[in-house]
């Protein structure tokens, strides 16, 4: 039986919430997979657009969250994207997660954060 899956929480980790992402690429297609995957993208793109001043949104990182998004519509049933195989939309999700990982920033809290360029000294 495999481990439950923990809903995102604010204060979550990126890195936990990634990686319970990961786990639901796995799990048998459905709506309870969908709903939860939703509630995970949810919290990721949340945590992202949640930026201190001087700093933008991760643009790699939103990219991604909107693709995985996508990409588990298709896998449970309800997103538009043609009549594809099963195991081939896992792997575009885990390859939308795979990037994402490399987004996040040491200590597992929040993905890097960009500096806004209006306020990147050009000396």
């Amino acid at each position: 039986m495999s481990s439950p899956i923990l809903l995102y929480t604010p204060g979550m980790h990126v890195r936990k919430a990634h990686d319970q992402l990961l786990k639901l690429a796995s799990e048998p297609a459905s709506l309870d997979t969908l709903t939860k995957a939703a509630v995970l993208l949810d919290g990721l793109e949340r945590d992202n657009t949640d930026v201190d001043e001087g700093e933008r949104v991760n643009g790699t990182a939103r990219e991604k969250i909107g693709s995985a998004r996508s990409w588990f519509e298709i896998l449970c049933g309800v997103g538009e994207g043609g009549d594809w195989p099963e195991e081939n939309v896992r792997h575009c999700i885990r390859e939308d997660l795979s990037v994402m990982a490399v987004e996040i920033a040491p200590g597992d809290l929040h993905f890097t954060r960009w500096s806004d360029v209006s306020t990147v000294d050009e000396s």
